[in-house]
């Protein structure tokens, strides 16, 4: 399979083979930098000579990804996920799909890719009862019995990025 993390500001590809990873790639032309036409060449280019069922997840999924797709709702259940993933055949002339992101209705947050994150987390952690995903838009999540409960967004990583860039 390829498992690819398309998010903001970056697109990071593997190739899994087994639960192993092969081969992987990445590179900066992440949803931002990537106008609606060419997504579908940036897909190529990233999987060009790999084959496999596609699973993509980040903001690939969002407005302004490649195809918005609904949000799943808090409390959810990790282990059903693969219920709610949305093909995309038919965009990518390959078996592939897109992972919908989680909402929390209140107090109000969203997530795209870190759902994926934390049920890899719980996989190899299943006692965890907090994840903390570092990143743009840090995440700290709530798990009980593989269920997100809850989870908070801090901006660590876009508040560091504007000082770095705006600051001495």
């Amino acid at each position: 399979m390829i498992a690819i993390d398309w998010g903001t500001t970056s697109l990071r590809a593997y190739l899994v083979d087994n639960g192993t990873v092969v081969s992987s790639r990445s590179t900066t032309q992440g949803v931002l930098s990537v106008d609606s036409i060419e997504f579908r060449r940036v897909f190529d280019e990233i999987t060009q000579d790999w084959t496999g069922t596609v699973y993509l997840s980040g903001m690939v999924g969002s407005s302004k990804g490649w195809l918005e797709t609904p949000y799943c709702e808090t409390p959810f259940l990790l282990t059903n996920l693969s219920e709610h993933l949305v093909d995309i055949a038919h965009l990518t002339n390959r078996p592939a799909w897109i992972v919908p992101g989680i909402k929390q209705p209140s107090p109000v947050n969203m997530m795209r890719g870190e759902e994926v994150q934390t049920l890899g987390a719980i996989t190899t952690q299943p006692d965890a009862d907090c994840i903390i995903l570092c990143g743009t838009h840090s995440k700290h999540v709530l798990v009980s019995d593989d269920t997100i409960t809850h989870f908070d967004t801090f901006m660590t990583g876009e508040l560091y990025s504007i000082l770095q860039q705006h600051s001495i």
